[in-house]
């Protein structure tokens, strides 16, 4: 199969999905965090900063790369991150100390 143009701007539109839900997700764990992990809102909000902050990092560098090695790459290293993030929140706060391995996460899935 041949990936065309149209393959890559599926992709995109599915990263604005996976972004969505990113952004969405910890949100709604916030009491979880709490009760879990004994964590006090400073540090929850603190994780929402900084993915916000990876986030406008990233966009901002975004233009110094993406030209030079195209988006496809781009999009699938985006992919990459948010997977990681993602599955790595499930086992990280549980193998070193909560907020660190929850700040991992974050930066890795704001990527």
């Amino acid at each position: 199969m041949k990936l065309t143009f149209k393959h890559t701007l599926v992709s995109c539109f599915i990263s604005y999905i996976t972004q969505a839900i990113i952004l969405n997700f910890i949100p709604l764990l916030f009491i979880t965090f709490q009760n879990d992990y004994g964590l006090p809102l400073s540090q929850i909000t603190l994780l929402v900063t900084v993915n916000f902050m990876t986030q406008l990092v990233v966009d901002a560098t975004a233009p110094l790369y993406v030209d030079r090695i195209g988006y496809r790459p781009c999009v699938t290293v985006a992919h990459f991150f948010v997977a990681a993030g993602l599955l790595l929140l499930t086992v990280l706060p549980e193998i070193m100390p909560a907020f660190p391995g929850m700040m991992i996460c974050v930066v890795l899935y704001g990527m």
